[in-house]
Protein backbone atom coordinates (compact mmCIF):
# COMPACT_ATOMS: atom_id res chain seq x y z
CA UNK A 1 0.00 0.00 0.00
CA UNK A 2 1.40 3.37 -1.08
CA UNK A 3 0.53 6.97 -0.27
CA UNK A 4 1.56 8.64 -3.53
CA UNK A 5 5.07 7.15 -4.03
CA UNK A 6 5.76 6.24 -0.37
CA UNK A 7 5.23 2.61 0.59
CA UNK A 8 3.36 2.48 3.90
CA UNK A 9 2.83 -1.23 4.46
CA UNK A 10 3.14 -4.67 2.94
CA UNK A 11 0.85 -7.65 3.51
CA UNK A 12 2.03 -11.14 4.34
CA UNK A 13 3.10 -13.48 1.56
CA UNK A 14 0.55 -16.20 0.76
CA UNK A 15 2.05 -19.36 -0.72
CA UNK A 16 0.55 -20.60 -4.04
CA UNK A 17 -2.99 -19.27 -3.70
CA UNK A 18 -5.23 -18.56 -6.68
CA UNK A 19 -7.87 -17.09 -4.36
CA UNK A 20 -5.86 -15.25 -1.68
CA UNK A 21 -7.48 -13.81 1.44
CA UNK A 22 -5.14 -11.65 3.51
CA UNK A 23 -7.61 -10.53 6.21
CA UNK A 24 -5.03 -8.13 7.65
CA UNK A 25 -5.63 -4.85 9.44
CA UNK A 26 -3.22 -1.91 9.35
CA UNK A 27 -3.53 1.34 11.26
CA UNK A 28 -1.26 3.93 9.66
CA UNK A 29 -1.59 7.42 11.10
CA UNK A 30 -0.41 9.97 8.54
CA UNK A 31 -0.80 13.71 8.48
CA UNK A 32 0.49 14.31 5.00
CA UNK A 33 -0.98 15.69 1.79
CA UNK A 34 -1.33 13.05 -0.90
CA UNK A 35 -3.12 12.73 -4.22
CA UNK A 36 -3.71 8.99 -4.19
CA UNK A 37 -3.60 5.67 -2.41
CA UNK A 38 -2.09 2.92 -4.53
CA UNK A 39 -2.39 -0.81 -3.89
CA UNK A 40 -0.07 -3.09 -5.83
CA UNK A 41 -0.68 -6.85 -6.03
CA UNK A 42 2.39 -8.91 -6.78
CA UNK A 43 2.90 -12.58 -7.62
CA UNK A 44 6.03 -13.68 -5.80
CA UNK A 45 8.40 -15.76 -7.91
CA UNK A 46 11.56 -17.70 -7.04
CA UNK A 47 13.51 -14.56 -7.84
CA UNK A 48 11.65 -11.28 -7.39
CA UNK A 49 7.97 -10.68 -8.00
CA UNK A 50 5.71 -10.05 -10.98
CA UNK A 51 3.13 -7.24 -10.90
CA UNK A 52 -0.40 -8.69 -11.15
CA UNK A 53 -2.20 -5.36 -11.05
CA UNK A 54 -2.60 -1.95 -9.43
CA UNK A 55 -5.46 -0.10 -7.78
CA UNK A 56 -5.28 3.71 -7.74
CA UNK A 57 -7.74 5.60 -5.54
CA UNK A 58 -7.87 9.41 -5.52
CA UNK A 59 -7.75 10.87 -2.02
CA UNK A 60 -10.23 13.55 -3.16
CA UNK A 61 -12.83 10.80 -3.52
CA UNK A 62 -12.38 9.40 -0.01
CA UNK A 63 -11.30 12.20 2.33
CA UNK A 64 -14.76 12.67 3.88
CA UNK A 65 -13.91 10.63 6.97
CA UNK A 66 -16.56 7.97 6.34
CA UNK A 67 -15.50 4.30 6.18
CA UNK A 68 -14.96 3.10 2.60
CA UNK A 69 -15.48 -0.51 1.63
CA UNK A 70 -15.72 -2.14 -1.75
CA UNK A 71 -14.24 -4.16 -4.56
CA UNK A 72 -11.67 -2.41 -6.74
CA UNK A 73 -10.62 -3.78 -10.12
CA UNK A 74 -6.94 -4.56 -10.62
CA UNK A 75 -5.63 -2.52 -13.53
CA UNK A 76 -3.12 -4.55 -15.53
CA UNK A 77 -2.26 -1.90 -18.12
CA UNK A 78 -2.30 1.84 -18.69
CA UNK A 79 -5.10 1.27 -21.21
CA UNK A 80 -7.54 0.34 -18.46
CA UNK A 81 -7.52 -3.43 -18.88
CA UNK A 82 -8.53 -5.15 -15.64
CA UNK A 83 -7.94 -8.61 -14.24
CA UNK A 84 -9.49 -9.61 -10.93
CA UNK A 85 -10.51 -7.40 -8.03
CA UNK A 86 -9.48 -6.74 -4.43
CA UNK A 87 -11.82 -6.09 -1.51
CA UNK A 88 -10.55 -3.19 0.62
CA UNK A 89 -11.91 -1.38 3.66
CA UNK A 90 -10.32 1.83 4.96
CA UNK A 91 -11.06 5.20 6.50
CA UNK A 92 -9.35 8.56 6.11
CA UNK A 93 -9.85 11.37 8.58
CA UNK A 94 -9.48 14.97 7.41
CA UNK A 95 -6.89 16.90 9.42
CA UNK A 96 -9.62 19.19 10.81
CA UNK A 97 -11.28 16.23 12.52
CA UNK A 98 -8.29 15.53 14.77
CA UNK A 99 -8.93 16.24 18.43
CA UNK A 100 -5.31 17.39 18.88
CA UNK A 101 -5.50 20.12 16.25
CA UNK A 102 -3.24 19.76 13.25
CA UNK A 103 -0.56 17.66 14.94
CA UNK A 104 -0.53 13.88 14.72
CA UNK A 105 2.31 12.84 17.02
CA UNK A 106 2.41 9.13 16.12
CA UNK A 107 2.24 9.74 12.37
CA UNK A 108 4.13 7.78 9.72
CA UNK A 109 5.88 11.00 8.65
CA UNK A 110 7.61 13.12 11.30
CA UNK A 111 5.86 16.43 12.10
CA UNK A 112 7.88 19.39 10.79
CA UNK A 113 7.97 22.89 12.18
CA UNK A 114 6.02 25.31 9.95
CA UNK A 115 4.40 22.59 7.85
CA UNK A 116 1.11 23.64 6.22
CA UNK A 117 -0.11 20.05 6.03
Amino acid sequence: VFLDQTQLCKTAYLHNSLDPVWDEIFSIPVCHHANSIKVKVLDREHIGAELVGTILISTDDIVGGEPVEGWWDLMVSNGGTTQGAVHIMFQLFPVGSLSQGKILNDAYFEPREGSAV
